[in-house]
């Protein structure tokens, strides 16, 4: 199962669980939360990786984002949310040749800050919203540092031995997205909100691969070198999408 689809499993099952609360939207239309993504993503994250994912280490996960907003009316809500870059780390068994998994690599990269501006629209009184929003997102940059699992791996018709280092940047993001999820307003104005954010990224979403050998015992010839950048091009190490698990409070007029 892809690791979208598990996140989507998972959300939905804790919005059904909280789907009888009542809501104070009008009451308490001004809302502040502090979004533990971080957290989730640090506890969750390995069994919500692929298969294929050996070791992922989340760092910078304990800062939260914030989100700031504006119930209109018992429909329509407008808001701002923050929320930083996390730095993650995985290995996991790849290769230059697709389906020839040769290489042992570990990649190390940020996922970007995001800064959004929302619009929800809450069809029924219970909470639940589906919403759109805009988001921007800085390029960052990855870094893999590769391993043949044996003595050499493969790319096109050749082989190759000894460490290498690729590098590349995801790009810089200014694109729409589409949010589902689900919150809820106690009467002393807690609230939490549970939501998944899908930004709408047209590929290619990486640029300006570099590959070099990291004992400089050679270089990979003009055209395994346009195969292997093709290969990182075409490969969806990661996708940019925005989980809110916000804890906060809402505020009378």
């Amino acid at each position: 199962m892809h690791p979208i689809q598990k996140i989507v499993l998972s959300l939905t099952g804790l919005l059904l669980a909280v789907s009888a609360f009542g809501q104070n939207r009008l009451q308490r239309p001004y809302q502040l939360q502090l979004n533990a993504a971080g957290v989730f993503i640090k506890a969750f994250g390995s069994s919500l990786a692929e298969r294929d994912v050996k070791d992922l280490d989340v760092f910078d996960w304990a800062l939260p984002g914030v989100t700031i907003g504006f119930h209109a009316n018992r429909h329509c809500y407008f808001g701002f949310s923050y929320q930083p870059s996390r730095r993650l780390r995985f290995r996991e068994s790849w290769g230059f040749t697709e389906a020839v998994n040769d290489l042992d690599i570990t990649l190390s990269h940020e996922t970007g800050t995001f800064y959004n501006l929302e619009f929800r629209y809450s069809p029924f009184r219970s909470g639940w919203y589906a919403g759109l929003f805009f988001t921007h997102n800085p390029e960052t940059v990855y870094r893999m540092d590769i391993r043949p699992v044996e003595e050499v791996f493969s790319v096109g018709e050749n082989n190759y031995d000894g460490e290498w280092l690729a590098l590349w940047d995801f790009k810089r993001v200014n694109t729409l997205g589409v949010q589902l999820g689900f919150n809820w307003i106690w009467t002393s104005g807690l609230s939490l909100n549970i939501g998944l954010g899908i930004p709408l990224v047209p590929e290619p979403y990486y640029e300006n691969v570099r590959i070099r050998s990291v004992n400089q015992i050679g270089q990979l010839s003009p055209e395994d070198l346009a195969l292997a950048e093709e290969r990182i091009l075409q490969t969806s190490f990661y996708y940019p999408i925005q989980l809110q698990l916000g804890l906060g409070f809402n505020f009378t007029r």
